[in-house]
């Protein structure tokens, strides 16, 4: 396999010499994911930027998108809209997509709900399994699109159809909360399953979560625990705070609390509102850790500010110690 890709590559090479936009664009995507060659994203722009500026509507998309994510080239929206813009007028179903993302976010042009919907739908009109699921979630959510959940569990399915690992889990969702279809706790762990397969950690959490509490069929602990393990060294925080828990509580894992507040830090890195309440309740409790109220209370005020008001109560318990101390007046 290998040196029948590296004399293909040999013949592209001529071939991209002597003139060819389709050799200098496959020549590209050898580059890009060491097909035949050394894995090089800079060698792979090269070549891509050869092939677009030979009007190779392909390496115009490829380019835009490699300027969109900084891959092999410093990131560059105005490049990547030009680039993407150029393909995705030729019918670029990647490049359409681009641009809808691109809207979606406001990467170096106004958010514009409208425009990305536009190129969204434009997409998926060519089959592009990523837009399926980013106008899937649209309307699901009745953001730029009228809500329709039915609507949106059919393009998740569309999806899942073309093989596509994010369609997969939007599917799985679908099914598990009966939105959009009737509720179905054992076809969504199927999806779930075909989603974690290909290493998908938000749909690795979401079979921990039906497997642990046997939604849709008996509990397996030991397995919802692998996979939570698994989402959780993918660095996806609600795994890592779970799995913290779990070491926390000591039930089915070795209770270590050193252990659970190292999981809590990592989601904490992420900004995890539930991370820092619960690294904060072991430090007001002095739980496997110096008891420590300032600290404490620094990682409660975190967690409200990141959404978790659970928070708040546990902040109310730790008063300043001149709070307590009253107004100077006789009480």
């Amino acid at each position: 396999m290998a040196a029948s890709a590296e004399t293909a590559n040999s013949w592209y090479l001529k071939a991209a010499n002597a003139g060819s936009d389709v050799a200098a664009y496959n020549l590209g995507v050898a580059a890009l994911n060491g097909f035949g060659t050394e894995k090089n994203p800079a060698k792979a722009v090269t070549w891509f930027e050869m092939a677009a500026t030979r009007g190779s509507v392909k390496g115009q998309s490829a380019l835009g998108g490699l300027y969109l994510k900084g891959k092999g080239v410093p990131l560059n929206y105005d490049l990547a809209l030009k680039w993407l813009t150029n393909a995705a007028e030729k019918g670029d179903a990647n490049a359409e997509n681009d641009l809808g993302y691109i809207f979606a976010h406001g990467l170096g042009v106004p958010a514009d709900d409208a425009r990305s919907v536009e190129w969204l739908k434009r997409a998926v009109r060519h089959g592009q399994s990523n837009a399926e699921v980013s106008l899937g979630v649209r309307m699901m959510l009745g953001k730029g699109v009228p809500k329709d959940e039915v609507a949106a569990a059919k393009l998740f399915r569309e999806a899942a159809e073309q093989n596509d690992a994010q369609g997969f889990y939007a599917l799985g969702l679908c099914l598990h909360e009966g939105r959009g279809l009737s509720r179905n706790d054992h076809e969504a762990a199927r999806w779930f399953q075909r989603a974690s397969d290909r290493g998908l950690a938000k749909a690795q959490y979401a079979l921990a979560v039906l497997q642990y509490f046997g939604d849709g069929g008996k509990p397996n602990v030991e397995q919802a625990l692998r996979w939570l393990r698994k989402a959780a060294e993918s660095g996806y925080a609600p795994a890592e705070v779970w799995l913290g828990r779990q070491y926390e509580d000591g039930r089915y894992l070795g209770q270590d609390y050193a252990e659970a507040a190292a999981w809590f830090c990592k989601a904490i890195e992420q900004g995890d509102g539930e991370a820092e309440y619960r690294l904060g309740l072991m430090y007001q409790r002095g739980t496997g850790v110096e008891r420590d109220l300032k600290e404490a209370k620094r990682l409660f005020e975190q967690s409200v500010r990141h959404g978790y008001t659970d928070a708040g109560a546990n902040l109310a318990e730790i008063k300043d110690p001149f709070d307590r101390q009253g107004n100077g007046e006789n009480e």
